[in-house]
C-alpha cells in the first residue's frame, strides 16, 4: 500500500500535464462527458511567445529613449508601458483568462459592500502543484481536494480514506489519535487472526465515539478493510458493532495499515501574489486583509481593547528586553502572512506575500526572480539600515518585518546605462495597474 500512496502521487504529478480544469476530472474517464463554454478554466500565466518579447523590448526601448536618467518623467513612464501591456496581451490573448478562478470565483466570495481599493492586497493565494495549475484561496482548495479525494473513493477506497483522514479533518492531534487508534484495531486482527473479539468494535465504545466516529475518512477506512456494521446481542440486549468477518483478508489489513503510516497531506504552495504598484498606490493601499491575520477582525478587536487599557503599566513595569520578547509572541500569535513592497529607484512598487515563517534570502530570491537582468544590490529598511549575511537565515518574524515592510532596492553600481535601464522584466512591469 505504500507503494501504491507513492504512484497515486507520481500518477498525479504526470497528470497536470493534460488535467482538464474543474473537479473529478481524470485521464483515466471512461467517457468524457460534454463541458459548456462557461466551464471554469485554469489561471495560469502564459509565456509571452517571442513577437510578444519583441514588442516588449521596443517598448522598453521607447522608455528608455524618452525617460531622464532615474526614471523621473512619470507621464512618459506610463504612456510607454500601458503601451507595452497592451501589445503583449493582445499577443498572449489574455482576454481569455478573464473568467479565471482568481479574477470571478474568488471575487463572488468576498463582500461586494467593501471597498477594496484600500487594501494592499485582495487576499492570500495558494498554489497545488499535485492538483492542477490553478491559484485559489486556501478555502477553496480545501474544496477542490476534498472533491477529488471524494471521486477517488471510486477507484481506490482504501488509499481514498487515508488521504480523507489526513486531509479533510483540522486538528492535527485529533487526526494522530485517530490514526493511531485505527492502526491499533487492524493490527490486532492481523496479529490475532483467531482470536473473535479483536474482530469487533462496539460502536457506543468510549474510544471510538471520541477519537474515530467523528472523523472524516474512518468509517470508510473500516468498510474498505471489509468491517460491516452489525446488531449483536449482548447482556442487556442488542448493540451495533463494526465487525470484521472471519474470512475476511488479512493481507488487506496489513496493507491499509501501511497506508495510515505513509498518507500525507496534499500540501499548498503560498502564491506571491506578485503586484506592482506605482507610488500613488502604495501610498493608498495600505490595509491588510484578514486573510494575514489568525485572529478575527472582533478578536484583534476585543484584544487590543484590552492591551490598551494596561499599555501604561506594562511600560513602567517591563524592561526593554521584556517588551520585546513580549512583542515577538504577540506577532507570532496575530500573524499568518506578511507583504514586503521593494521600492525600485524609479519609484516603482514590487509586492509579494510571505509567510512570516519564511527567511530573509526568500525575499532576495523573489526580487532576483523579477529583475530584468542579472545585478547587485542591496535591500535597505525605510531607515536605511541594510541587512548582514547572518540575516539571510532569520525569519521574517525574527527580523520584525511583519506584517507589511517597505525594503528600498539600492543597486550596487550606479552606471548611467543601469540607470535607463527598467528593473524588473517586461511580463512583470505587465501587472502595473493603471492609476
Amino acid at each position: 500500500m505504500a507503494e501504491n500512496l507513492k504512484k497515486f502521487f507520481k500518477k498525479k504529478k504526470l497528470e497536470i500535464k493534460f488535467k482538464k480544469a474543474g473537479p473529478g476530472q481524470r485521464l483515466n474517464e471512461e467517457a468524457p462527458k460534454p463541458v459548456a463554454q462557461s466551464s471554469e478554466p485554469s489561471y495560469s500565466r502564459v509565456e509571452p511567445s517571442a513577437e510578444a518579447k519583441q514588442a516588449a523590448a521596443a517598448a522598453l526601448a521607447r522608455l528608455q529613449g524618452t525617460s531622464t536618467p532615474g526614471f523621473n518623467s512619470r507621464t512618459d513612464h506610463s504612456s510607454v508601458l500601458k503601451e507595452m501591456k497592451k501589445a503583449i496581451r493582445d499577443e498572449m490573448s489574455l482576454s481569455e483568462n478573464k473568467n479565471s478562478p482568481k479574477n470571478e470565483s474568488n471575487l463572488e466570495k468576498r463582500d461586494t459592500n467593501v471597498d477594496m481599493s484600500k487594501y494592499a492586497a485582495d487576499g492570500v493565494y495558494f498554489r497545488c502543484p499535485l492538483l492542477g495549475p490553478e491559484i485559489l484561496l486556501k478555502s477553496e482548495w480545501r474544496e477542490r481536494i476534498n472533491e477529488y479525494l471524494e471521486e477517488q473513493l471510486k477507484i481506490e477506497k482504501g488509499l481514498a480514506s487515508c488521504l480523507i483522514i489526513q486531509n479533510c479533518n483540522s486538528n492535527s492531534d485529533k487526526i494522530n489519535d485517530c490514526v493511531t487508534t485505527l492502526s491499533k484495531y487492524l493490527l490486532n486482527i492481523i496479529n490475532n487472526p483467531d482470536e473473535e473479539k479483536f474482530r469487533k468494535i462496539r460502536i457506543s465504545n468510549k474510544v471510538f465515539q471520541e477519537k474515530v466516529v467523528n472523523m472524516r475518512g474512518s468509517i470508510l477506512l473500516l468498510e474498505a478493510a471489509g468491517f460491516v456494521e452489525q446488531k449483536l446481542s449482548v447482556q442487556d440486549g442488542e448493540e451495533e458493532f463494526y465487525v470484521f468477518p472471519a474470512d475476511g483478508d488479512i493481507e488487506d489489513l496489513k496493507m491499509l495499515v501501511d497506508a495510515l503510516e505513509n498518507a500525507e497531506k496534499i500540501n499548498l504552495e503560498l502564491d506571491r501574489n506578485v503586484q506592482i504598484l506605482q507610488p500613488s498606490q502604495a501610498a493608498r493601499r495600505t490595509e491588510l486583509p484578514h486573510d494575514f491575520f489568525k485572529y478575527t477582525p472582533e478578536e484583534l478587536k476585543k484584544e487590543q481593547q484590552a492591551k490598551t487599557e494596561s499599555v501604561e503599566e506594562m511600560l513602567i513595569l517591563r524592561t526593554r528586553a521584556m517588551r520585546e520578547k513580549t512583542g515577538l509572541k504577540e506577532m507570532k500569535k496575530r500573524y499568518r502572512y506578511a507583504l514586503m513592497r521593494i521600492r525600485f529607484p524609479d519609484g516603482i512598487f514590487l509586492q509579494g506575500t510571505f509567510s512570516v515563517y519564511e527567511k530573509y534570502a526568500a525575499i532576495l530570491e523573489f526580487v532576483k526572480e523579477n529583475l530584468s537582468c542579472e545585478c547587485d544590490f542591496t535591500l535597505l529598511t525605510e531607515l536605511g539600515r541594510s541587512f548582514v549575511p547572518a540575516d539571510h537565515e532569520k525569519t521574517l518574524l525574527d527580523l520584525r518585518l511583519v506584517p507589511a515592510t517597505v525594503l528600498i532596492f539600492k543597486p550596487n553600481s550606479s552606471s548611467t546605462d543601469e540607470q535607463k535601464l527598467s528593473y524588473l522584466k517586461p511580463d512583470v512591469l505587465l501587472l502595473l495597474q493603471d492609476l
